[in-house]
């Protein structure tokens, strides 16, 4: 996933990310999540509209994305 700030953060290619005169744009970050958390990280995301429609915008990430906020999301509600 590569982020992209022109006024405000957005997606970007990785091609335009990092072809860039901006060396600050390759910056990497690894986050390690503890295996009892994922569902609630996913759900920070999905409310920072982080989701699998938003990266991939297809029908299955659609269903994916409706799936895990019906099902495993209601639970931490």
């Amino acid at each position: 996933m590569c982020l992209l700030f022109e006024n405000e953060w957005r997606f970007g290619e990785y091609e335009k990310v990092f072809t860039r005169s901006n060396h600050h744009q390759g910056a990497f970050r690894k986050f390690n999540i503890p295996s009892s958390e994922p569902m609630k990280v996913l759900r920070l995301l999905d409310e920072y509209n982080l989701n699998e429609l938003s990266l991939f915008e297809s029908e299955e990430a659609l269903m994916i994305t409706l799936a895990l906020r019906e099902l495993h999301f209601r639970a931490f509600s």
